[in-house]
């Protein structure tokens, strides 16, 4: 059930993360998703209930694939053609 969690935000956020760096930059959005990476780390730290660790995994699969997804992208931009 909760790896289920986590690639439920990772689905979600690999259907909306393109978007979202497109309108407003992929370093920005590499920003945000570790930032929500944090603070999902803390919310399983401080969980008490399986309903809250669950709603925390989908937030933390939505963030991993927007740091991942992006952050490919972004460092293929970086590299110049020869590499």
């Amino acid at each position: 059930a909760m790896g289920s969690c986590f690639f439920l935000g990772w689905t979600i956020s690999s259907l909306l993360v393109s978007g979202y760096s497109d309108l407003h930059g992929r370093k920005n959005t590499v920003l945000v998703s570790l930032i929500v990476w944090t603070l999902g780390t803390l919310g399983l730290i401080l969980s008490k209930s399986l309903l809250f660790t669950c709603i925390v995994l989908v937030l933390m699969g939505f963030a991993a694939s927007g740091a991942l997804v992006v952050s490919w992208c972004y460092s293929m931009e970086l590299l110049t053609p020869e590499w």
